[in-house]
């Protein structure tokens, strides 16, 4: 079961996707019996590369400035 400050660090990236124009944006929460590697997936639309790469800084950013944690890993960056 995903922890109060899980559950509000998915809110704030969700906040930071919306801030930069992202649609669609949806958060899944998923039942601990189904997933074990994740308790959640945020999904977020962009109408183009340029704006993709602005919401996923915005998220990181936000996500370290309100909860001091930073991303173990990155995908698909240079």
């Amino acid at each position: 079961m995903p922890t109060n400050e899980t559950r509000q660090m998915v809110l704030a990236a969700a906040a930071a996707c919306e801030d930069k124009k992202g649609q669609d944006t949806r958060v899944l929460e998923l039942d601990a019996a189904d997933s074990g590697f994740t308790d959640f997936f945020l999904i977020t639309s962009a109408a183009n590369e340029r704006q993709a790469v602005a919401i996923a800084d915005e998220i990181e950013l936000q996500v370290k400035r309100k909860f001091g944690v930073y991303p173990n890993s990155v995908e698909g960056r240079r």
